[in-house]
């Protein structure tokens, strides 16, 4: 049953109503009519089934059937900081890490990203926005992952002085010694996780060297050099796997 996330504002007792684009795809895509259900997530992660009263071209009319469970959750908080790659790869990590539940996405500018100068236009922002969105729904996850706007690597580094109980992880293709898995191994008990991953021409050995300092952990995937969509890919489903299955 498609699914579908709605802000609380739009939620009065066991009537809710959808506005903006989902109008579109639940009319002209989904071709749902009246008396047709569909899911529904507020940002509380409480999922309902409701139906369908009415349909106008701005807004579809619902009402609440019932509360149903929660579909999977991770057990730890798992963040995604990917150094912007070009063209349509950061469409498809975005897309790939909210399927595989990130609960945040970082796109970082360093030295070597697409956007070293922050060159990201509302319209490419808005694009990522909308794959998270699409991405969430297909899969049936019960929150929106949160995307940040584009940040510099030294402010990324800057504002996890702070973070305590945090694995911090860096992939890095020069790193032979650490394997990702033996590394998971060793903190099964942590709660939340961070992966930080290169562009195309991974990071400077100045931001490598960073990033040591602030207590990331080099760690390689596999004996082969990964392109950076496949490394985050291999890396998340990795941590999934560890840590939920």
């Amino acid at each position: 049953m498609p699914k579908f996330f709605i802000h609380s504002n739009n939620f009065t007792g066991d009537q809710t109503i959808i506005t903006g684009s989902d109008v579109h795809h639940i009319i002209h895509v989904l071709r749902k009519k009246v008396g047709d259900k569909l899911i529904i997530t507020l940002e509380d992660k409480k999922n309902f089934c409701a139906q369908i009263e009415n349909i106008t071209p701005l807004k579809i009319d619902l009402h609440i059937l019932e509360q149903i469970p929660s579909s999977f959750q991770n057990k730890h908080t798992l963040i995604l900081a990917q150094g912007i790659p070009k063209h349509a790869k950061m469409d498809l990590i975005i897309q790939k890490a909210t399927e595989l539940g990130v609960e945040e996405i970082i796109p970082l500018m360093s030295s070597h990203s697409f956007n070293s100068k922050g060159m990201i236009s509302q319209t490419r922002w808005t694009r990522w926005q909308k794959i998270a969105s699409e991405a969430a729904k297909q899969c049936g996850r019960n929150t929106l992952p949160m995307l940040h706007h584009p940040t510099e690597f030294s402010t990324l580094l800057q504002n996890l002085k702070e973070e305590t109980s945090l694995l911090r992880l860096l992939l890095w293709e020069k790193e032979h010694q650490n394997r990702l898995k033996n590394v998971l191994d060793k903190h099964k008990k942590i709660k939340k996780i961070i992966v930080l991953i290169g562009p195309e021409g991974s990071f400077s050995a100045d931001e490598i060297q960073s990033a040591k300092e602030a207590q990331f952990i080099p760690v390689c995937c596999a004996p082969w050099i990964l392109r950076c969509e496949t490394a985050a890919i291999y890396a998340l489903s990795t941590i999934q796997y560890e840590f939920n299955f």
